[in-house]
């Protein structure tokens, strides 16, 4: 009886930095009213040009139900952003984000499959520090195959998002994110979430989060979650350009900090 598909709402705001590459593998424990899962979620984003990014993700829940295990690969889901107006970096300002949904699994997978080709658009306002992180966005989508009946149901609707973030220790941040999503039929959702994440040497990233879905029975995709994720950042090559007395003047030569940009778009 839940309202609308799994979102994958731990992993919704994209890892914001100037990497060009990056591999996200994510376990899922699910806790739902009347079955629960294992889903496993595995995603790529990139950067393609100096203004967008993509990323994928593709979901392979194993739903204990009724005595039965049900599973393979849930619904494909892809995420843009582009950039309208931001800082130097990149990382900070406002967002234009396209959301789309693949039908890749079967309905028998529900929430994580529905058949529905669903897609829309919104925007992403974030603002990042060394110490504070604060986004805040807004979509709307619109789904292809609408559904209420008793096993399921789905209808259009807008997402509205919240993040704040801080991080106490250089290794270490800590975030809270709340969800509310208004359907056009009139059902409503929210979703409260808090997570911790630190950063590992060789370009890993681990990340653990946990929250529950609000609301009546018939609204709820899930009632607990607890997601435990590593992204692994494509290593970024380095230029070297000459000194300014040129490239046979004495000494070595700079390298430019690994962020993946040219030395001229870089901060100090």
């Amino acid at each position: 009886m839940a309202t609308g598909p799994f979102l994958n709402l731990p992993a919704y705001y994209a890892r914001a930095d100037t990497a060009r590459a990056a591999i996200e593998i994510a376990q899922s424990l699910v806790e739902a009213e009347s079955a629960n899962s294992t889903a496993l979620s595995f995603g790529a984003g990139f950067r393609s040009g100096e203004r967008t990014r993509v990323r994928m993700q593709i979901l392979y829940p194993v739903i204990r139900r009724d005595g039965y295990y049900n599973h393979g690969f849930g619904d494909l889901m892809i995420s843009s952003e582009i950039r309208i107006v931001s800082d130097t970096m990149r990382v900070s300002g406002l967002f234009l984000r396209g959301e789309m949904r693949i039908p890749t699994g079967s309905a028998s997978r529900w929430p994580y499959a529905g058949e529905s080709l669903d897609g829309g658009a919104g925007l992403e306002f974030r603002r990042l520090s060394e110490t504070f992180e604060f986004r805040c966005s807004a979509t709307y989508i619109l789904v292809g195959k609408k559904a209420e009946e008793e096993s399921y149901r789905s209808d259009n609707y807008a997402l509205a998002g919240v993040l704040l973030g801080v991080k106490p220790f250089d290794a270490l941040s800590v975030d809270f994110s709340a969800f509310a999503q208004y359907f056009r039929n009139g059902d409503f959702r929210e979703v409260y979430l808090i997570g911790a994440g630190t950063r590992l040497r060789g370009g890993l990233d681990l990340r653990v989060c946990g929250g529950m879905d609000n609301g009546e029975s018939f609204e709820r995709v899930w009632n607990s979650i607890v997601q435990v994720a590593i992204t692994w950042r494509f290593p970024s090559g380095t230029k070297r350009t000459p000194g300014p007395e040129g490239p046979d003047a004495g000494g070595e030569p700079f390298e430019a900090p690994p962020t993946g940009l040219p030395p001229e778009n870089t901060t100090p």
